[in-house]
């Protein structure tokens, strides 16, 4: 597997908690931001991996 597609991989897994986790009140809001936040930075270096550039 290539890197971007174990990246894309890590994002869709996140992405499948959010979906989750986002309506239940009991879950702090900065945590599911902070899981938003995983999704995109992933997401963001499974690009970075595809085009082979490195984030610094």
């Amino acid at each position: 597997m290539k890197e971007y597609e174990q990246f894309l991989e890590l994002a869709e897994s996140e992405l499948l908690l959010v979906k989750k986790i986002i309506d239940d009140e009991e879950i702090r809001e900065e945590l599911i931001l902070f899981h938003i936040q995983q999704v995109i930075e992933k997401t963001i270096k499974a690009i970075l991996s595809y085009n082979r550039l490195t984030a610094k």
